[in-house]
């Protein structure tokens, strides 16, 4: 929602409006990310087609079965990596 009000130079951007799709213009051109192969990474998938924004979800390079970029058909763009987030590096 700040990201919104930055592209638009407002400060009230209402949940109402995003999610009826009153800055469908804006949004479309946001990408949100994260690094994970599990359920994270699909929350973060539905979010982004709810609002209507892009997503790119990086996976572990070995993701289990069943997960990782495109498992559930959410990701609409999937890269493979070793850019785990919740291991030390």
């Amino acid at each position: 929602m700040r990201e919104i009000g930055t592209r638009l130079g407002i400060c009230d951007v209402s949940v109402d409006d995003l999610l009826a799709g009153g800055y469908a213009d804006v949004v479309r051109d946001i990408t949100v990310t994260c690094a994970t192969d599990g359920n994270h990474g699909r929350s973060v998938a539905w979010g982004a087609q709810r609002f209507g924004c892009q997503c790119v979800i990086y996976p572990d390079e070995n993701p289990l079965p069943g997960q990782g970029a495109g498992a559930d058909g959410r990701h609409p763009e999937g890269r493979q990596g070793d850019l785990r987030d919740d291991l030390p590096r």
